[in-house]
């Protein structure tokens, strides 16, 4: 931050809802940098970043205006028309300056799902190859004692959300503040959902606890006039549900619109006996790239039976057999898919 930023509520500077915040008074300005690093401080240059800003409005009569000035980004997304004042400064940045005033009623509340007057007062920028990069927000000084706060999030909301068309002052038909996303942790979950609004909910089919197989339907949706199914992407067992009832919007309910969590099963390691030993495992972490062997093949000792990689592609690791003989068997895992998925390979 810069010396001079003095915060008008501090307990506000927080993540309010969907969004992180900071908070401004009039004629103050906030230096901020953002900072990429990995779970043991390592930095890391990341080779593609999203960063969108909301909600950038002024006061009664302009007279305290929103403005963000930030450089170095590779793309700028804005709606068109918008409602944003947009200049090049001397520094080379550019400024995203407030050109309508707003209320506390037009706010957004979910960044995937936008109005059309909270669209035009958004922006989003795209980093390519950074470890860092800064910016500042400032706020006019005008009339009044009032404060601006800054809503933002590290996704390209201008460019992905979904956009509600009504009225610039029917607050009554913005999106509402969604229910809490259902948490998954891939690679072993998935989460079963559609895509396309306004998404009306239609039934259940399966229900927690129910095993389902890779293409089996979940729940069944109308989209426009289409009634469509929500299928498995995975094999197992549905974990968890949103609260959903017939008639229900999906897209104004749910934030990211999954409507279930699958819990992948784990294939049990191939069998062995007095003649075959296992011949592969592969570590926690890594995916198969790909296998170099198939059932049925006779190899020497030390061929090489797969290939498996890190989530980035990288950490290439080989796979030998220990012995010689022939390939009795081999797991149904497919390239780029999680090691975890199987015992062994």
């Amino acid at each position: 931050t810069g010396s001079r930023y003095k915060p008008a509520v501090a307990t506000d500077n927080k993540m309010n809802g969907r969004f992180a915040s900071v908070n401004l008074v009039k004629n103050d300005e906030l230096a901020f940098k953002i900072s990429f690093f990995d779970s043991n401080w390592k930095k890391l240059t990341m080779p593609d970043v999203a960063i969108s800003f909301f909600d950038l409005d002024s006061s009664k009569g302009k007279t305290i205006k929103e403005a963000l000035e930030i450089g170095e980004f590779s793309e700028k997304h804005v709606a068109e028309p918008n409602y944003l004042k947009i200049s090049q400064l001397p520094n080379g940045h550019t400024r995203f300056e407030a050109a309508q005033e707003g209320k506390g009623e037009d706010n957004p509340q979910n960044f995937q799902h936008l109005s059309t007057l909270q669209l035009r007062r958004s922006v989003t920028l795209m980093f390519k190859n950074v470890s860092e990069f800064s910016g500042r927000l400032t706020t006019g000084n005008g009339k009044g004692k009032g404060y601006r706060r800054f809503d933002f999030v590290l996704m390209p909301t201008v460019t992905c959300a979904r956009t509600e068309d009504v009225p610039d002052d029917a607050f009554d038909k913005f999106p509402p503040l969604p229910q809490d996303d259902l948490l998954y942790k891939p690679p072993m979950q998935t989460v079963a959902s559609e895509d396309g609004y306004p998404q009306i909910f239609k039934a259940w089919v399966k229900n927690i606890n129910d095993k389902v197989r890779e293409g089996d339907v979940i729940a069944t949706v109308k989209v426009g006039d289409e009634i469509r199914e929500v299928k498995s992407k995975s094999n197992g067992t549905v974990k968890e549900t949103r609260p959903l009832k017939p008639g229900d919007r999906v897209d104004f309910k749910l934030s990211t619109m999954n409507l279930a969590v699958i819990q992948e099963e784990i294939l049990p390691a191939l069998k062995t006996g007095f003649k075959t030993v296992q011949a592969g495992r592969c570590k926690a972490g890594q995916y198969l790239a790909h296998y170099k062997v198939d059932a049925g093949q006779i190899i020497t000792r030390g061929s090489l039976i797969a290939v498996t990689k890190n989530v980035l592609g990288e950490n290439r690791q080989e796979i030998r057999a220990p012995q010689g003989g022939l390939i009795s068997s081999i797991q149904p895992l497919k390239d780029g898919q999680s090691c975890q998925k199987v015992e062994d390979l």
